[in-house]
């Protein structure tokens, strides 16, 4: 039972209806009641009939009047105690109420289902509002409306952490129980829900919320929503709550408004709008400065996406500056000519740039301007950092950001320096409408840092064509052959940049302390990058150089890959590592240091085995393990090979980005962004 049924079915245990509507008598539930129907009746008077739904209908207070605007009138609840006291205060429309015991994130009725759906106070109750909104998009047909309310955090809600220390300081417990919360708090707090509903709204972001669901404000209400005594409330009633409603009618912001914490909001289901019809494609740039695996992710994107729903252009540096490339390696702006997509010049480096910076910034703006650009995906740091900024001040009607790692997820970096990136992404998350995360740890780093809000952050992690993938791989046996290793000799592999990310000196330390007990296992690393002539001195000073090599960057990858027996990853900081993804879809165990998005994947062992970081010993131990227990190596690999199937596709990775493109051009037409 989950904390919010249990919460309302003691509710319903400890008092009865008449006492629970008793609830009613503060001012607040009244004024909150007249204005829900209020908005209901004018909904009805435009000539809609047929079907609303009272989700979250508690006891129900609103059923008798439902009753009579409505055709069909559905109460749904958690808890089957309240559905028992609605039954009996639905009164004379009793007949066409139709009782349905239900969570409200999973709502158990067919899509356009309703005209109308009514929420009262179950916001409060929710983790997040994004699924539970979603649904009820889902449930309404277009024109049909949605009312509800939030708790605002206005200055009351701001007294609110000194109200709760009164809990527990002894002669004062009495006021804080029955004075200001009248026992609600302390019957919330023994199930669990004290810390769900002291999490409040602010208006501004509750009305975004509802038009990243397709949900359009067409009218608003602030009323009080704590029980305070009586002259307070009619004090905020009658000054507070007009002047903001007057000063919102004027363009404002309702600073005196949100001395009233409650903010009930009729939306209306705006109509399906296709904006990527023929001959209207939205124009999408992708921005990026990165190189490795970020530019294998944004080509993936450029060449899955559909081009006859998408117009993709990227916006790229002419020169790659990455210091130890292969010169045979293609640049990333020869692949993109290669796969046939508009590509645009700007000059970023990676290093912080004081005169090239700004020199970025003004071409990336005057860039967008001309190409006007309806939607900016910006990807890395850099990047991602100029690109919003640009896209901003440009007036791009949507802008996200996928951060590929998070500059603040830098083992050893001091804590003033990632507070400074931590702040630098902050501001530029201010300047985007989504974070596009690449796995649940990267999302959980965002929210801990409060980069973002956490409705702002989707989470769409990498994928690969397992078939593609396969037939690249070739055979094993004869890459081995080709690479002049024995059949039966240990390979292990490592594919990534020679960069202080991947910490090829722990890589070759660990396959120093291999080596001891497997004499006769090779360790290849395949890649190019600025710790190539360091890395080789450290083989060549500890012995190494017969069993440890470097390959360089090489077009083969997935086949050296596919030879292997384990693939390794030593970072220290990652996204989502296609190293390890690739491995796994060809049955390869993988050990890999548990840095920032390899967690998600090698998750309870499930396809490898997770080392911490900078610990070569750790991981030289894992590695034994594997290599000593083939059976046990085996079974990881088809256990990795079957959760890339099911959760890591490419095709799924499309669909998503695709289906996220779209439903931020949406909501960007419902706040108004573009310019007919």
């Amino acid at each position: 039972m989950s904390d919010t049924q249990r919460y309302f079915t003691e509710l319903a245990a400890q008092y009865n209806q008449t006492h629970y509507a008793g609830d009613l008598r503060y001012p607040a539930l009244k004024i909150r009641q007249h204005h829900t129907l209020e908005m209901l009746r004018r909904f009805r008077a435009g000539g809609r009939k047929g079907r609303v739904l009272d989700l979250g209908c508690g006891p129900g207070p609103f059923l008798p009047q439902l009753g009579e605007l409505f055709e069909e009138v559905w109460a749904l609840d958690v808890s089957p105690e309240m559905l028992s006291l609605a039954a009996e205060k639905a009164g004379a429309c009793a007949a066409r109420c139709l009782r349905v015991q239900g969570d409200a994130e999973h709502l158990p009725f067919r899509d356009q289902s309703f005209d109308a759906i009514v929420a009262a106070g179950v916001l409060e109750y929710m983790e997040t509002d994004g699924p539970m909104l979603a649904e009820l998009r889902r449930l309404l047909r277009p024109g049909g409306i949605f009312v509800g309310n939030v708790t605002t955090l206005g200055v009351v809600g701001l007294l609110d952490p000194v109200v709760r220390l009164l809990k527990g300081l002894g002669p004062l417990r009495w006021l804080y129980r029955n004075w200001i919360t009248g026992g609600h708090a302390e019957r919330a707090g023994e199930s669990g829900m004290l810390k769900i509903q002291a999490r409040k709204h602010s208006a501004k972001i509750f009305v975004d919320q509802l038009a990243r669901a397709g949900l359009q404000k067409s009218d608003s209400v602030y009323f009080h929503f704590s029980p305070l005594p009586r002259p307070f409330q009619m004090l905020l009633r009658r000054i507070a709550i007009p002047v903001g409603l007057k000063m919102e009618a004027w363009g404002r912001r309702p600073w005196l408004g949100t001395l009233g914490e409650g903010y009930l909001v009729e939306a209306v289901r705006l109509a399906d709008r296709d904006f990527c019809t023929q001959g209207t494609r939205p124009k999408v740039a992708l921005i990026s400065q990165a190189t490795g695996g970020v530019q294998e992710h944004i080509m993936k994107l450029l060449e899955g996406l559909d081009r006859g729903r998408w117009d993709l252009h990227a916006v790229v540096s002419e020169a790659d500056h990455v210091r130890g490339a292969d010169p045979e390696k293609l640049s990333f702006p020869q692949a993109l000519k290669e796969a046939g997509v508009p590509a645009h010049f700007v000059d970023m480096r990676r290093e912080i740039c004081p005169v090239g910076d700004p020199r970025a910034l003004g071409r990336l703006v005057r860039l967008l301007r001309r190409e006007r650009f309806d939607v900016v995906h910006t990807h890395s740091s850099k990047a991602g950092f100029l690109g919003r900024l640009a896209a901003c001040i440009a007036g791009v009607p949507v802008v996200l950001h996928t951060p590929h790692s998070i500059a603040v997820d830098r083992p050893g970096a001091a804590l003033p320096v990632r507070a400074f990136y931590a702040i630098l992404e902050w501001l530029a998350g201010k300047c985007c409408d989504c974070v596009m995360a690449l796995s649940s740890s990267e999302q959980a780093l965002l929210r801990a840092w409060r980069i973002v809000p956490g409705y702002k952050i989707r989470m769409i992690p990498n994928g690969v064509d397992l078939a593609s993938l396969a037939q690249r791989a070739g055979d094993p046996d004869e890459k081995r052959r080709e690479l002049g290793i024995e059949s039966l000799a240990p390979v292990l592999v490592m594919v990534g940049r020679l960069a202080p990310q991947k910490a090829p000196q722990d890589f070759v330390s660990a396959a120093a302390l291999v080596l001891r007990r497997f004499p006769n296992a090779r360790f290849l690393y395949v890649g190019d990058g600025p710790l190539l002539e360091q890395t080789q001195e450290q083989i060549d000073a500890l012995g190494l150089g017969s069993s440890v090599q470097l390959m360089g960057w090489r077009s083969d990858a997935p086949a050296i890959v596919g030879c292997a027996d384990l693939v390794l990853l030593s970072s220290l900081w990652e996204g989502m590592p296609y190293t390890v993804l690739e491995g796994m879809a060809l049955g390869k165990p993988v050990v890999a240091t548990a840095a920032t998005g390899t967690v998600d994947l090698l998750k309870d062992g499930v396809g490898g085995v997770l080392t911490p970081l900078h610990d070569p010993q750790a991981m030289s131990e894992a590695i034994c393990r594997l290599l000593e227990r083939p059976d046990e190596a085996r079974k990881m690999g088809a256990a990795g090979r079957e959760k890339v199937r099911t959760a890591h596709s490419l095709d799924a990775q499309l669909k998503a980005v695709d289906e996220l493109y779209a439903d931020l051009l949406r909501w960007a037409a419902a706040r108004g962004r573009f310019k007919e």
